[in-house]
């Protein structure tokens, strides 16, 4: 019964993750969409692992429900990678150097800000 009910978990928030970027990406363009989605897939990730899940001492089922249910539905690396490829087939080296730099410098910004997040969330709480 306790994996089922985790398949469940899994299903509901990968439907919610996938509305959710399918909203992101009609609200922005799919380019800008799917950079936000990232990142900020990213950092719920980060902060959770650091924060939430550390210090609440979380079940490794629990953060993995979390992380493939709804930041694997949410977040995808595999349409910049696309857009990247499709700028090289073209020869247009400064779009794929600006969204390689946009992704490689903002997955780097977003896992250490989403650290200091958890960081500081947790000195808050032991105060």
């Amino acid at each position: 019964m306790k994996k089922v009910w985790a398949l469940f978990l899994v299903f509901i928030l990968a439907f919610v993750a996938g509305i959710m970027r399918y909203s992101l990406s009609q609200w922005l363009s799919p380019e800008w969409g799917t950079a936000i989605v990232n990142f900020s897939g990213t950092v719920f990730l980060a902060f959770f692992i650091k924060g939430i899940f550390s210090e609440k001492k979380a079940s490794k089922n629990l953060l993995t429900i979390f992380s493939s249910g709804f930041i694997g539905s949410f977040t995808t690396f595999a349409a910049p990678l696309l857009l990247m490829l499709q700028a090289l087939q073209e020869g247009d080296w400064a779009k794929f150097s600006f969204w390689f730099l946009i992704y490689f410098l903002g997955g780097i910004g977003a896992v250490r800000l989403s650290i200091y997040l958890a960081k500081r969330r947790m000195e808050r709480q032991s105060d």
